[in-house]
C-alpha cells in the first residue's frame, strides 16, 4: 500500500524546525539585517524613526522666539510574502526513516529550508540592489581599507557599521596583497585561515582591521548576487555592503527600537500557528498528490524584509582585475 498522508495542518512540526542552519563562515543573514517581529495582520503600516538633524539657537535674547522643528515619523508599509517549499514522500522514504512520523518530520525540515533559502535570496536582492551597485565605491588595492572605512563613517548614525559579504567576496578580498600583509602583521599567519573558516574571533579581528565592528558572511548561494531575466543580466558578486545595525537594541524590542532610533530595516512576520515563534515561524501541512500518487509535506513562511532607511547601507566593490 502506498503512503497516503491526509491533507491537514501540522503545527506540532512547525516548532521543531530551526532556522539557524549553515556551517563554516556562512550564516543566514536575513534575521541579522532585518530583525523579526510578529504582526497580527498580513499587511499594514508602521511608523518608524528617520534621521533628524535639528537646528538649535545659541544665546537667545529676551523676547526672541525659540525656533521649533517637528520630528515626523516615516511610515513603512508592508505586505508579507509567502515563501513555500514542498517535499514528496513514498513508501521507501518511510522505511528509510523508520516510520511515517520521522519521515514526515524530515520532509518538513527540507521543505522549510527550501522556503528559507528563497527568503534569504530576497533579503540579499534587497540589499544588493541595482541602484546601490551603480553608486558603489571601488576599493583601491594600494589603500584597500579606505573605501570600507568611508562607507562605515557615512552610515554610523544608523547603528554600528558591519561588513556584509559573500564567502567568495571575503576570500578574494583577503587575497589583496595589502590586506593580507596588514592582517599577517597584526594577527599572525593563522588569521586568514580563521577568517575564511568563519571563526568568530577572526571575523571580529578582521572587522576591527577593516574599519567596521564585525564581518557578516553569507552563503554564496544567496549572497553572491547575480542573475537576470528578459535579456538583462547583472552580476554584483564583486560587491560587499557596509550596513549600520542596532543588534543589541533590537534584541530588547524591535518595534520600540525602530520607532525611537533611525535603523536600517526590520522584518514583519505573520505567524499562522498558535504555537509558532519567531525562531520557528513556519506553517507545515501534509497532503496527497493523486496525479503522482505521492504524499507531500509543505512548508510556508509569511514574512517580508523591509528597508526603513536605505541610507544606512552602502556598497563597495573589489578592485578591477
Amino acid at each position: 500500500m502506498s503512503l497516503h498522508l491526509p491533507t491537514e495542518s501540522r503545527p506540532d512540526l512547525a516548532v521543531g524546525i530551526e532556522t539557524k542552519v549553515l556551517g563554516g563562515a556562512a550564516k543566514m543573514l536575513a534575521p541579522r539585517l532585518f530583525p523579526r517581529f510578529r504582526v497580527a495582520e498580513r499587511g499594514g503600516t508602521i511608523a518608524a524613526a528617520k534621521l533628524s538633524v535639528g537646528t538649535g539657537v545659541k544665546n537667545r535674547t529676551q523676547g526672541q522666539a525659540l525656533t521649533a522643528g517637528r520630528d515626523t515619523a516615516k511610515d513603512v508599509t508592508y505586505a508579507v510574502d509567502r515563501y513555500e517549499g514542498r517535499t514528496v514522500l513514498d513508501d521507501r522514504d518511510v522505511k528509510d526513516h523508520g516510520g511515517v512520523e520521522p519521515a514526515v518530520a524530515a520532509a518538513a525540515r527540507v521543505s522549510a529550508y527550501a522556503a528559507l533559502k528563497l527568503h534569504e535570496q530576497a533579503a540579499a536582492a534587497l540589499l544588493f540592489s541595482a541602484t546601490r551597485y551603480a553608486a558603489a565605491t571601488s576599493i583601491v588595492a594600494a589603500t584597500p581599507f579606505d573605501a570600507i572605512a568611508r562607507a562605515a563613517q557615512s552610515v554610523k548614525r544608523y547603528g554600528r557599521p558591519k561588513l556584509v559579504c559573500s564567502e567568495s567576496w571575503l576570500a578574494d578580498f583577503v587575497k589583496i596583497e595589502g590586506v593580507a600583509k596588514y592582517l599577517l602583521e597584526l594577527y599572525g599567519h593563522g588569521v586568514i585561515g580563521g577568517i575564511v573558516a568563519g571563526l568568530p574571533d577572526a571575523l571580529k579581528a578582521a572587522g576591527a582591521a577593516f574599519g567596521v565592528t564585525e564581518v557578516l558572511v553569507g552563503d554564496d548561494d544567496f549572497w553572491a548576487v547575480a542573475g537576470g531575466s528578459g535579456g538583462t543580466a547583472y552580476d554584483y558578486t564583486d560587491a560587499a555592503a557596509v550596513v549600520a545595525l542596532r543588534d543589541d537594541e533590537m534584541k530588547a524590542d524591535v518595534v520600540s527600537t525602530v520607532k525611537a532610533l533611525p535603523c536600517y530595516g526590520f522584518e514583519p512576520v505573520f505567524l499562522p500557528e498558535a504555537d509558532s515563534t519567531l525562531d520557528f515561524p513556519f506553517e507545515i501541512e501534509t497532503t496527497f498528490l493523486p496525479d503522482t500518487k505521492d504524499s507531500a509535506v509543505d512548508a510556508a513562511l509569511y514574512a517580508v524584509p523591509k528597508e526603513i532607511n536605505g541610507e544606512a547601507a552602502k556598497l563597495v566593490k573589489l578592485p578591477s582585475a
